[in-house]
């Protein structure tokens, strides 16, 4: 009984996942917040390469970086949101089984879909195929990645919390 009361309820949410694509492709109509210029925008993702320890592809775009304005700078916060037609690759974090990989369970991918998709203002993240997040630390800072990947491409938000 219990198990066939999950089936359902992973059929319920795959369902739901599958269902959020089907709009237009608004790629080239990007509001960002950040970069102005090429200049800018690859300077804005050469601070984030720098900070995160990630590497973006040549064709990647800063849609969106902050500080979290009014924050307490002391908790080291800030905030990107990256858009890249090609993948995005995050370190894999440790799970509580000891095995490295990423958090991608059929229930939590919704949540990481309807986040990025409000950091992503004024775009329909059209077709989600596929769902992940990770954590990791570097350079003193912890780091949460969350992407959604699509046919278009991947759309990341990575928050950078201090390592106290």
């Amino acid at each position: 009984m219990k198990v066939l009361f999950l089936m359902s309820k992973v059929i319920i949410v795959s369902f739901i996942f599958l269902s959020f694509g089907c709009g237009e492709n608004k790629i080239l109509n990007f509001k960002t917040k950040a970069a102005t210029s090429n200049e800018d925008n690859s300077n804005a993702l050469q601070f984030a390469e720098l900070r995160t320890g990630l590497s973006f592809p040549a064709n990647s775009i800063m849609v969106y970086e902050s500080d979290g304005g009014g924050r307490e700078p002391s908790w080291g916060f800030y905030t990107w949101s990256v858009f890249t037609p090609g993948e995005i690759y995050l370190p894999p974090e440790k799970t509580p089984s000891g095995e490295y990989g990423y958090s991608d369970k059929p229930w939590f991918r919704i949540s990481i879909y309807n986040y990025v998709k409000t950091r992503f203002d004024g775009y329909k993240l059209s077709e989600p195929m596929y769902c992940f997040a990770s954590s990791w630390k570097t350079n003193g800072y912890i780091f949460k990645g969350d992407v959604v990947r699509t046919r278009e491409g991947d759309f990341l938000v990575i928050q950078q919390f201090r390592d106290k």
